[in-house]
């Protein structure tokens, strides 16, 4: 069920949401036992997850690891085109100079 709540969180790409999701699971997992894995205080996780913290983008991938998650990078699929041709119009350009 978490990955799945994590998963459409980050489908919404609304920064507030994601962050207010992976605090509900972490609070949910036990914030003390987080934090020690994190190496950092309990107060400093609260304040990391707060909607006014802004933690790291390592704390934010230590904190899914910790909580058994990680990454997973996919195309959006109305993208895929685009992203396929732009290596080479950089390439392009950059043989001209």
């Amino acid at each position: 069920m978490i990955v799945a709540y994590l998963g459409e969180a980050f489908e919404t790409s609304d920064t507030a949401f994601i962050a207010h999701a992976i605090r509900t699971v972490a609070r949910a997992r036990g914030m003390e036992e987080l934090a020690k894995r994190l190496g950092m205080s309990r107060s400093g996780l609260y304040k990391a997850l707060s909607p006014e913290g802004n933690p790291s983008f390592a704390t934010m991938l230590q904190l899914l690891s910790s909580l058994g998650m990680g990454v997973n990078i996919r195309p959006l699929s109305d993208q895929i085109g685009r992203l396929r041709s732009a290596p080479r119009k950089v390439l392009k350009s950059r043989r001209k100079k």
